[in-house]
């Protein structure tokens, strides 16, 4: 195997198993911290995304075909970003508007991830059996978390 295709494989593997990753975030439980189901997830959530979207930003610089697609779903919700951020500094609280709260984490800064790791996610995963596997996957993360909830439920309690 030559070295390009080596890093294509390295990446895309970073890439599959980061959003895989992001998807299992709500699995985690850190009962020792503020507000414990909501600021530590978002945090490691944020740090996977960001690992996933520097691996496909270096991805991209090798192989073309992983470069976004300039169609009008990219175009609408790239506006819809853009105008999300700069409504960012016209707020009442530009920390708040940017960074959110500590109840919610639903900031301008929280939104531009999901934005990139959908740009990442709509041009990675080419056929329909990859994103087969990812929405499996969270099947399977939901399910594991209603379990847990009516063990909660109907536990010793």
């Amino acid at each position: 195997m030559n070295q390009s295709a080596r890093l294509e494989k390295i990446l895309l593997a970073i890439i599959y198993i980061g959003s895989a990753l992001v998807v299992a975030v709500p699995l985690l439980v850190v009962p020792g911290s503020y507000f414990p189901y909501i600021i530590v997830k978002t945090i490691i959530w944020r740090i996977i995304v960001e690992a996933v979207v520097l691996a496909w930003l270096v991805l991209i610089c090798y192989f073309p075909q992983y470069r976004p697609k300039r169609t009008l779903l990219f175009w609408v919700l790239g506006f819809f970003t853009l105008v999300w951020l700069v409504s960012s500094f016209t707020g009442v609280s530009f920390t708040r508007s940017f960074w959110g709260n500590w109840e919610r984490m639903g900031g301008s800064f929280n939104f531009a991830h999901y934005f990139l790791w959908w740009l990442v996610l709509v041009n990675v995963f080419k056929n329909i059996k990859q994103w087969y596997r990812l929405l499996n996957f969270s099947l399977l993360v939901s399910l594991a978390i209603c379990l847990y909830a009516l063990g909660q439920r109907f536990g010793s309690g």
